[in-house]
C-alpha cells in the first residue's frame, strides 16, 4: 500500500517568540514535495485530542508494540517506515519520535518510567473484522523482529506483553531488580501476577 508520512513539530518551551524559531528550523529541514503544510497552528489540548482520536476510532481492533532505541534515528525510522508500508490494514500506522539531546543527557528521576532512549518508535495495527486478527497481529510481531536489533526496551503502557520478557524490557535493569525484590518481599506467593503468568495459568486450567 502507499505510505503517507506525517511530521508534527511541538516546541516544548515556546519562549518569548512562541516557539517560532524552533518551528522555522523544522520547516527548513522538511522534504520537498510535501502534500500539505500547516504552520503556526494553535494546539490547545482539545485540538491535540481531536487530532489523535482520528487515528483510534471506537469499535476497531488493535495490536501495538513499542521500541526505545539508542541507535541512529535515520536507520530506526527508515526500518519503521519500510515495515509500516507492509501492514495488511490501511488503518494501521506507526509513530516515530526523536528526543532532543538535552532530554537524553538529563538524568531521569526515580519514577515509574525508567526505560528511555534517543528514539521512540511504535506500531499500531488497526482493523475491524475479527477474521483478520491473525495477519494483523502477525504484522506487529514481524515489526518487532525487524526493530529488535536496535531496540533497547519498550514503553510499558503499550508493550506487547504476550511476548516473553517484554515486561522486563519496559524497565531499566536497576528498576526491574527493585520491582522483583519488592514482589519477593510483599507478594511471595505471586497473588498479583503479570499478564504472562496469568495467561499461562489460564491455558493450564483449560
Amino acid at each position: 500500500m502507499d505510505l503517507v508520512q506525517r511530521g508534527i513539530g511541538l516546541p516544548g518551551t515556546p519562549g518569548e517568540d512562541g516557539g517560532n524559531a524552533t518551528l522555522d528550523k523544522i520547516h527548513a529541514l522538511a522534504p520537498s514535495g510535501v502534500l500539505h503544510v500547516e504552520e503556526r497552528m494553535q494546539t490547545p489540548f482539545e485540538v491535540l485530542y481531536a487530532v489523535i482520536d482520528r487515528f483510534f476510532p471506537v469499535g476497531q481492533r488493535y495490536a501495538v508494540d513499542t521500541f526505545w532505541s539508542g541507535s541512529d534515528a535515520d536507520g530506526v525510522l527508515a526500518r519503521l517506515a519500510s515495515e509500516t508500508a507492509k501492514a495488511p490494514s490501511p488503518r494501521s500506522f506507526s509513530l516515530g519520535v526523536v528526543l532532543p539531546p538535552a532530554a537524553i543527557a538529563r538524568p531521569l528521576p526515580d519514577a515509574a518510567f525508567s526505560m528511555a532512549g534517543k528514539v521512540f518508535a511504535c506500531g499500531y495495527s488497526v482493523w475491524e473484522n475479527p477474521a483478520d486478527d491473525e495477519p494483523n497481529q502477525a504484522w506487529i510481531r514481524q515489526l518487532a523482529k525487524v526493530m529488535a536489533p536496535s531496540s533497547i526496551g519498550a514503553y510499558v503502557g503499550e508493550a506487547d506483553l504476550d511476548r516473553p520478557s517484554r515486561l522486563e524490557d519496559s524497565y531499566s535493569p536497576a528498576a526491574w531488580s527493585r520491582l522483583k525484590a519488592l514482589q519477593s518481599k510483599f507478594d511471595p506467593s505471586g497473588m498479583f501476577r503479570n499478564a504472562q503468568s496469568l495467561a499461562a495459568s489460564l491455558k493450564s486450567a483449560a
